[in-house]
């Protein structure tokens, strides 16, 4: 099936596009993208919703480097004994 643009955009749409506005959020915002983010967000409930979704686990990811601190870089070699 053909979708037109007037279509409503399914889940996986909506969380591809959440992606995307989370790594770009990460680099920073032009402008224009912030001018174009706000128009996306006021345009489905559910775009705020699905971001919200990413951005905490963006979050868990950013705990994992705390963990990272506390691991050696090399293997002990008593444990592979």
């Amino acid at each position: 099936m053909v979708r037109s643009s007037e279509d409503t955009p399914d889940e996986n749409d909506v969380s591809t596009v959440a992606s995307d506005w989370l790594a770009r959020f990460d680099r920073g915002l032009t402008v224009e993208e912030e001018v174009e983010f706000e128009n996306w967000i006021r345009a489905d409930p559910r775009h705020l919703i699905e971001l919200g979704k990413f951005d905490r686990v963006w979050h868990e990811f950013d705990r994992l480097t705390l963990f990272r601190k506390k691991v050696p870089r090399s293997p002990n070699p008593d444990l592979f004994d």
